[in-house]
């Protein structure tokens, strides 16, 4: 399904030159880390790292950049929290389906 995807998404962005997909896979890339899964609700960059990924648009401007530090065990216990949430969703969907 990922692969079929993918596949639809680089044909999407080439159009009708499909030997040009290495120059937009980095786009594809992006786009499809920051779409969300229709099962988990979440995209696959914010479940793994727990945050949507920068995209252009915020990085214009590099001197207003704001320096953050998480707090180490704050931030493990939202991810730990978001991979319950996903995992839940997930084990909903495999129910859904096996009805």
């Amino acid at each position: 399904m990922v692969n079929r995807s993918l596949g639809n998404l680089l044909r999407s962005l080439t159009g009708e030159n499909s030997q040009l997909w290495d120059r937009v896979l980095a786009q594809a890339e992006f786009d499809y880390n920051d779409s969300p899964n229709h099962n988990t609700g979440h995209n696959p960059f914010q479940i793994l790292y727990g945050m949507h990924p920068c995209g252009v648009h915020e990085l214009q401007d590099l001197g207003k950049l704001e320096k953050r530090s998480a707090d180490g065990e704050d931030f493990a216990e939202a991810m730990s929290e978001l991979h319950e949430q996903v995992k839940s969703k997930l084990q909903d969907s495999v129910q859904k389906y096996k009805q």
